[in-house]
């Protein structure tokens, strides 16, 4: 009897250690294909893309608005004769834009959702100094002209 066992527990441990092989071999091939970084980038490639240019945009923006702000220049050529409605309209126009990718971004990675609300929030703050600009424009002009003249 005691044979017996011995042969049922060596057959369970050659089982056993048959399984474990197998899910090492299983692991090992995982990890291959995470760490080919060439298999990644064709499979990834699209988007990697699209985050980069993306945040090359943003990156872009940013530094041509804070050279414009920091320029402190009284002629501002991108507002020359706009109007409130003009970057009102143009605002709500790249909102919705934006909006449309972010919505089409929906099945994406997080690094694709966070470049398109970083784009979005760099396009309102960007609007919003353009409309003030605007506004103090408008205002420094009606302070120069004459109360009694007609325009």
């Amino acid at each position: 009897m005691g044979e017996g066992t011995a042969k049922a527990r060596r057959r369970e441990v050659e089982l056993t250690r048959q399984a474990l092989a197998e899910d090492v071999e299983r692991f090992a091939r995982r990890v291959r294909a995470e760490l080919d970084w060439k298999a990644r980038l064709r499979r990834d490639g699209p988007q990697i893309v699209a985050i980069a240019g993306v945040v090359a945009v943003v990156l872009v923006a940013g530094l041509a608005l804070r050279h414009r702000l920091r320029s402190g220049d009284g002629d501002d050529d991108l507002l020359e004769g706009a109007t409130v409605d003009d970057v009102a309209r143009e605002l709500r126009a790249l909102r919705e834009d934006l909006e449309k990718r972010f919505a089409a971004s929906s099945g994406g990675g997080i690094l694709q959702k966070v470049a398109v609300a970083a784009a979005g929030s760099a396009a309102t703050a960007g609007g919003r100094v353009a409309a003030g600009r605007l506004l103090d424009k408008v205002e420094a002009e009606r302070r120069d002209t004459p109360v009694g003249s007609a325009s």
